[in-house]
């Protein structure tokens, strides 16, 4: 890519207290200025070892190429009706191979995502990764009623799930 910078949308239902999970399509996109709304304390790195979520200052920090954040609501969203989050990421679009520090010293969960404007193949991404990754791939639903972020404590059930012979829809 060479150019000026693009603006990738990506929308979300949510509300007030809901979470959803973000990685950036572009470099040096800041994590407040994504969510201008959000209060400071509502931006999440998950922590492997600890299976935590920890908070990071979303003012002094910008997304990490393929590293997934918990990013709350903004704070001015209903707590009863769902409200559509328009998240514009703008910048250079992130191209070729990236990479992202994976561990498995706890619970072995890692929070990644898609580093590109465009979509990924995950039985791809598998199959380039597989002696370094599970071949079940998680993905958070977005409707816990739980708002609050508790690492891998969670049901099964708010998650779908695709591995290498299918897909589970999540049940909640």
């Amino acid at each position: 890519f060479t150019g000026n910078n693009i603006t990738v949308k990506r929308n979300a239902n949510m509300k007030r207290l809901g979470y959803t999970y973000w990685s950036s399509p572009v470099a040096s996109q800041n994590l407040k200025a994504f969510s201008p709304n959000t209060l400071n304390n509502r931006f999440y790195t998950y922590n492997e070892t600890t299976d935590l979520f920890n908070v990071i200052d979303p003012v002094a920090n910008n997304f990490s190429v393929a590293k997934g954040y918990a990013l709350r609501a903004p704070n001015d969203f209903s707590n009863t009706t769902a409200s559509t989050f328009n998240g514009n990421f703008v910048g250079v679009p992130n191209n070729g191979t990236k990479t992202v520090a994976i561990t498995k010293t706890g619970a072995g969960y890692n929070l990644i995502g898609n580093p590109y404007p465009s979509n990924i193949s995950f039985s791809s991404f598998y199959a380039a990764n597989s002696s370094l990754i599970n071949q079940t791939a998680y993905f958070w639903t977005n409707t816990n009623a739980n708002p609050t972020q508790k690492g891998g404590s969670y049901s099964q059930n708010n998650y779908a799930m695709i591995n290498g012979t299918g897909y589970n829809p999540a049940q909640n």
